[in-house]
């Protein structure tokens, strides 16, 4: 088991604080060096909240970033966005040795390309290149809502399960927000690559462990 995180609405409290604007291209934030600076700082903080949180409860978790161990090698996307990065290859091994001694790696999303610039990676696209890069059978995103909703404001409109066919049909829906984007475009990337299953799932307790273990779930689901 490993743990991937962003820090989305603490980075950008941490950006108004410091009077720099956030701005966002298809659920991306555009990043440039000043706000590159707040996100490294905002992410390796809520890094170490985690870890000590998870250490706390009894469990053995080890705070890195993507740069340890030449976990994310990395890419500019596009010149709009700033230093966001894409993920070119993935070193797993690091994150393979903690699992394998019973710790849990908890990873913040910064990437580096070959000379040295560092790319903020967006979390949902990194936690599917580290789960495909580790042959898990099961991702799962954790976010602010249960879930793929056809309707923000419903709860009943949650979609239980999808095809990778029909996951790929709704990436243009209206419903699929800015915010919703990249974490569907992860699943079905997880899937594509050998992942048995991708969840997107609310934060409410016990969510992780009725999507995994009732029949009935609590959020989307999206297999092949």
């Amino acid at each position: 088991m490993g743990v991937v995180h962003g820090a989305g609405k603490r980075i950008s409290a941490t950006m108004d604080q410091f009077g720099l604007k956030a701005e966002f291209i298809d659920g991306l934030r555009v990043t440039d060096e000043e706000t590159l600076k707040v996100v490294q700082a905002v992410l390796s903080d809520f890094n170490q909240r985690i870890v000590w949180s998870i250490n706390k409860r009894g469990g053995k978790a080890v705070g890195i970033s993507g740069v340890s161990g030449d976990l994310f090698a990395a890419r500019k996307i596009h010149h709009d966005l700033g230093f966001v990065g894409s993920i070119e290859k993935v070193d797993g091994e690091l994150a393979k040795l903690f699992t394998q001694n019973g710790y849990i790696p908890v990873i913040y999303p910064i990437g580096s390309d070959e000379q040295g610039t560092l790319f903020n990676i967006n979390a949902d696209h990194a936690a599917s290149e580290l789960a495909c890069s580790l042959k898990a059978e099961k991702l799962i995103l954790l976010t602010n809502v249960n879930g793929v909703l056809r309707n923000r404001d419903d709860e009943g409109s949650l979609i239980p399960s999808l095809t990778l066919s029909e996951a790929k049909s709704i990436l243009e829906e209206s419903f699929v927000t800015a915010g919703m984007k990249p974490k569907v475009e992860s699943c079905i990337s997880a899937v594509e690559h050998g992942v048995k299953s991708a969840h997107i799932i609310g934060l409410k307790r016990h969510a992780i462990l009725e999507e995994i273990f009732t029949e009935e779930g609590v959020g989307t689901m999206i297999t092949r």
